[in-house]
């Protein structure tokens, strides 16, 4: 998956945050090539909050599946003694 297609699941999520930031990820990457296209510092801005919240919900994302582990293995701790009394 893209870094664009990412980026348009949180535009979905936070629209006023991140209208529009796939032109902007293109243009700072035409920027990279070009010296005759610059990033004003108010997109640089945008792009880091569009990066720390992407970053920020993939740590939650994580932080969510570990729990899911985390409830799954005391589950596996609490019935695995009980089953070896049963055999």
């Amino acid at each position: 998956m893209s870094v664009q297609n990412k980026y348009k699941i949180l535009e979905v999520l936070y629209p006023d945050l991140l209208r529009d930031i796939g032109a902007l990820i293109q243009k700072g990457k035409l920027s990279k090539r070009f010296n005759n296209i610059n990033l004003t510092d108010e997109e640089v801005i945008r792009l880091n909050k569009a990066k720390e919240l992407c970053e920020l919900k993939i740590v939650e994302y994580w932080d969510e599946e570990i729990m899911k582990l985390s409830k799954f293995c005391a589950l596996l701790i609490l019935i695995l003694p009980n089953y070896f009394l049963l055999i």
